[in-house]
């Protein structure tokens, strides 16, 4: 049997080693605490880092047997994936509700715009099938409004065939708005070169022509005056005065044009008869017409009002006409009719029996990149801005301008304008 002494030191030597145990525990319990707090403040620390990101930042594992399958990407019912981490922006960006998206992750597929889907899926599947970083821009549809956004992920593939994405997002409306807006721009300024360079065209080739005419015929006075009768000066002075009048309307297109790209064209329709203002017209179209021996016809009612400019109405009835008078052989026709339609417009039709346009030159009769501009039956100049006015003055009162033509047969150009004044 062992002696009293020996248990008494047994037993003191285990309750030093209980003792040690304990205080080991204890400093281990402490470390652990310690350990745990650290984790905590770490895990704070990337949560507020992650927060204050301007990205929304996600984690989400696509399961093998659902992500290479493309409905998938497209039914919310079937999502192939689900989150286990998103940041506050993530929700401030996609206006969804954290709680709903944890339980019904495929809301988020959701919100893809329908047209959208095919290419968001068919992405998905080709970077869940090779592993390969996930980058996609498209539309989605939050709170009833079309934004874009854009997604970008890394995968990392796990033993049983899953993957996870950690991805950010971005709500990138606000650049492509931007975006269009100097795509915008820069259709603005090509018109506005085109424009320019039609103007100084305008400028170096038809100004040269009637001023080519004046040289010309006031060199054969300068040096031939004595030696000329009376009839070949009224041949000349006639030939003057058609330079003169076609140098003016060039210049008073050219102004009026120039105007209203400068927005300096005042606009003051009112109510007034249209007959009047189509026999002006014709009055003053009235020598170019005899010197081709052509007839004009008026089968426009008294009655008929329109609501105009008088101005632009002028401008608009000059240029339809004289475009007839120049591409009007001699001894033809031209007939001004007008007619109330059904949507309360009056459209004026002038018909000549010209040599009429080939369909290349009626669809580019209004573009200012393609010269349309060809010289008339007798070699009358055209610019082609004429019917440029006319264009922008219709449309200025609300109506239209379409042409109906026919090579070698003649053409008619159909106009409307408002009956009545609002």
């Amino acid at each position: 049997m062992n002696s009293p002494a020996k248990n008494n030191q047994e037993l003191q030597e285990e309750i030093t080693r209980l003792k040690a145990e304990i205080d080991d525990l204890r400093r281990s319990k402490r470390e652990s605490k310690k350990t745990e707090a650290a984790l905590a403040q770490q895990q704070n620390l990337y949560l507020d880092l992650a927060n204050t990101q301007p990205a929304g930042i996600y984690r989400l594992r696509v399961y093998f047997s659902k992500g290479l399958n493309e409905t998938n990407w497209q039914d919310s019912n079937s999502s192939p994936y689900s989150f286990d981490f998103f940041n506050d922006r993530f929700f401030e960006i996609l206006k969804l509700n954290r709680m709903i998206i944890e339980n019904n992750p495929g809301l988020v597929l959701d919100q893809v715009l329908d047209v959208d889907k095919a290419e968001f899926a068919r992405k998905n599947v080709e970077a869940n099938l090779n592993t390969t970083p996930f980058l996609w821009e498209g539309r989605f549809v939050i709170e009833k409004e079309i934004r874009w956004i854009h997604l970008e992920s890394l995968p990392r593939r796990l033993p049983d065939g899953d993957t996870i994405w950690t991805g950010i997002l971005y709500d990138i409306t606000k650049q492509k708005d931007a975006q269009q807006e100097i795509s915008n721009k820069n259709d603005q300024l090509e018109r506005i070169n085109a424009e320019k360079d039609k103007f100084f065209s305008i400028l170096a080739h038809d100004l040269r022509s009637p001023f080519n005419s004046f040289l010309g015929l006031t060199q054969i006075m300068t040096e031939k005056l004595h030696n000329l009768s009376m009839e070949q000066l009224e041949v000349i002075a006639g030939s003057m005065r058609n330079s003169a009048t076609n140098l003016y309307r060039l210049l008073e297109n050219l102004l009026q044009w120039s105007r209203i790209q400068q927005g300096l064209m005042p606009f003051e329709p009112k109510a007034m008869q249209l007959r009047p203002n189509i026999e002006e017209s014709i009055a003053m179209m009235g020598d170019a017409a005899k010197n081709k021996n052509l007839e004009i016809i008026c089968n426009c009612p008294k009655n008929i009002e329109v609501c105009a400019d008088k101005n632009m109405l002028q401008t608009i009835l000059r240029n339809l006409i004289s475009n007839a008078t120049k591409f009007t052989p001699k001894n033809g026709k031209i007939t001004l009719s007008a007619k109330i339609t059904e949507t309360n417009y009056v459209e004026l039709s002038v018909t000549d029996t010209g040599i009429g346009m080939s369909p290349a030159i009626i669809s580019n009769l209004f573009q200012l990149k393609t010269q349309t501009n060809r010289f008339g039956t007798e070699g009358e100049p055209s610019t082609g801005l004429g019917l440029l006015l006319c264009k922008d003055f219709v449309e200025k009162h609300g109506g239209e301008i379409r042409i109906e033509s026919e090579e070698g047969k003649g053409s008619t150009f159909h106009i409307t304008i408002p009956n009545k004044c609002s």
